[in-house]
C-alpha cells in the first residue's frame, strides 16, 4: 500500500495551497488533532519543516517539526488517514525529520505511540521541565495561544501527556 505513498518535505510552490487546504480539512474531521493556522503551514511548507505523505496528490498524512530557531525542534502531531495507519509510513516519515543532529522532543497522549518512539527511533522519556529548559522555552510559548490552548486543555483532560527528548544522530 505505501508504495503508491510520496513522502516529502519539498512541496513546490503552486501545490502548497491545496495541500493545506487538505490538511485543515483533516483537521476539523479529527478531534485529537491540535489546530495550526494556514500561516504556520505555509511558513513550515515553505522551510522544509512539514513532512507530508501524499497518494498522488491526497493528503495521507503530515507531521511538523515546530522551533527550530530554539535548535531542538519539537516534532508536532503525526497523523495518517486510518486506512494507511501502519508501521512503515510512520516510520519514512519520522525518518525525514530525524536526519541531523539536531535533538528533537515530542509530547504525546499515546503511550503505544511513545513505546514505539522509543524502540524503533532512540527517543527516552522525559519531563515537561526538561522538554521546556531543552527548548528554551519555547515549547511552552506555542502552547499559549487560545487554539493550542483549547486543545492542550482537551487532551489533558483525558491522558496523561508524555515527553520524549530525541539525541540528535550522529
Amino acid at each position: 500500500m505505501t508504495e503508491t505513498i510520496h513522502v516529502t518535505t519539498d512541496v513546490v510552490e503552486g501545490a502548497r495551497d491545496g495541500i493545506i487546504e487538505q490538511i485543515q480539512a483533516l483537521v476539523k474531521t479529527e478531534p485529537s488533532i491540535s489546530p495550526r493556522s494556514d500561516r504556520q503551514l505555509r511558513r513550515s511548507l515553505a522551510k522544509g519543516r512539514l513532512v507530508v505523505a501524499l497518494d498522488d496528490d491526497r493528503v495521507v498524512g503530515w507531521f511538523l517539526a515546530e522551533g527550530r530557531a530554539s535548535g531542538v525542534p519539537e516534532l508536532g502531531f503525526l497523523f495518517v488517514v486510518r486506512e494507511h495507519r501502519n508501521g512503515e509510513l510512520f516510520r519514512s516519515m519520522l525518518d525525514l525529520l530525524l536526519t541531523d543532529d539536531l535533538p528533537a522532543v515530542a509530547v504525546t497522549f499515546q503511550p503505544g505511540f511513545a513505546l514505539w518512539a522509543q524502540r524503533t527511533f532512540g527517543f527516552r522519556e522525559s519531563s515537561l521541565a526538561e522538554v521546556i529548559w531543552l527548548t528554551r522555552g519555547a515549547f511552552l510559548a506555542r502552547r499559549m495561544m487560545p487554539a493550542r490552548i483549547r486543545a492542550v486543555r482537551a487532551h489533558t483532560s483525558k491522558a496523561r501527556p508524555l515527553y520524549l527528548v530525541h539525541e540528535g544522530r550522529s
